[in-house]
């Protein structure tokens, strides 16, 4: 095959409004277009994953299987796709795969995390998934590890997460006589009935003890949107002229931001890899493995708390601690294989 003129088909959670995909996919295109500069790169919606549409999507064409058959590769990833946060989540990703080995594809498992699956049924199909793949590169050394544990036997690659990819504004310290701290929590349903008051507590600290002036992110918006959790937060804090809430409409650069920002309380993943992009001081709130995974990789395990076990004590002790101190987190964007070397086999 004639690396140069690939056709490659990208499905992912791309177009769900949540801003971590989407660095991700500006990520993954970048190191395609740098692998195969001549690439046709095609971003596709998912295969149907309903029972009655998945089923008439077997007999009739649409333009998602139609991009699919006709590319070279059909990448799945990144992201976290699969692990025990959502059993309809990993069907969905196991149907994308499916179709595309069913279409006779080879399959790119590129830039995923994988958390501890509890469905021993799930476990079953993603074994099978990840075993029948042409290429796997998890993001972090934890994924490898469930993968192993799961039984599959492919070579497995570790590379940061494609958003590192991205290039990052100059490094800013801040010039006014505050500072700013950014804050991106994600809601989830379990959390602790005490998780906003002490939240809300802490930024009470941020606010007045500290001066920072503080500003909450969306990392998501529409389904599962992160907002009804920070306006409770702000709704507590008598503050507005110190605090600024940026939905995802009121952000022209993203990594600027963070660049500009002095400390980072983030909860969603990308909000932690644009702190260390940013080498900005952070604390990272534990949600999942993929949370953990990265900051065992980055060496940070002090900076990590668990959002079900937090306190408002721990949360000031540690943030006084890490306040002054910079992460220094260089990923090896190189990685440890030639993706075209792969792919020209």
């Amino acid at each position: 095959m004639k690396i140069f003129n690939m056709k490659f088909a990208v499905c992912g959670n791309y177009g769900a409004q949540n801003l971590g995909d989407e660095m991700i996919l500006k990520g993954l295109i970048l190191s395609l277009n740098q692998s195969f500069p001549a690439a046709e790169i095609k971003v596709i919606e998912h295969f149907p994953s309903g029972f009655r549409s998945f089923f008439k999507s077997l007999f009739k064409e649409s333009e998602t299987k139609k991009i699919v058959k006709e590319c070279d590769y059909f990448i799945l990833g990144g992201g976290g796709l699969f692990g025990s946060l959502s059993f309809k989540a990993n069907v969905i990703w196991l149907i994308q795969a499916y179709q595309a080995y069913r279409l006779g594809k080879r399959v790119l498992m590129l830039g995923q995390s994988v958390g501890e699956i509890k469905w021993g049924i799930i476990r079953y199909f993603v074994r099978r998934a990840f075993n029948k793949a042409h290429l796997i590169v998890v993001r972090d050394s934890n994924s490898k590890k469930v993968l192993e544990k799961l039984g599959v036997e492919k070579e497995i690659f570790v590379a940061p997460d494609f958003a590192f990819m991205l290039p990052t504004p100059a490094i800013q310290d801040s010039q006014s006589e505050h500072k700013t701290a950014i804050i991106a929590l994600r809601y989830l349903f379990n959390l602790p009935v005490n998780f906003i008051n002490i939240l809300t507590d802490f930024c009470k600290f941020l606010l007045t003890e500290k001066n920072y002036h503080l500003k909450f992110i969306n990392f998501q918006e529409g389904h599962e949107s992160d907002a009804p959790l920070h306006e409770k937060i702000i709704q507590n804090l008598n503050s507005p002229e110190k605090i600024e809430y940026l939905t995802q409409d009121k952000i022209d650069n993203l990594l600027t931001e963070f660049a500009q920002a002095d400390f980072v309380i983030g909860m969603r993943l990308h909000s932690i890899i644009c702190a260390l992009k940013a080498n900005k001081p952070l604390i990272a709130l534990n949600y999942s493995s993929k949370v953990e995974g990265i900051i065992q990789d980055a060496n940070l395990q002090k900076n990590l708390l668990d959002p079900y076990n937090l306190n408002l004590d721990l949360l000031k002790k540690l943030f006084t601690e890490l306040e002054n101190q910079k992460p220094e987190y260089q990923p090896d964007l190189s990685t440890k294989f030639s993706l075209s070397s792969i792919l020209a086999k």
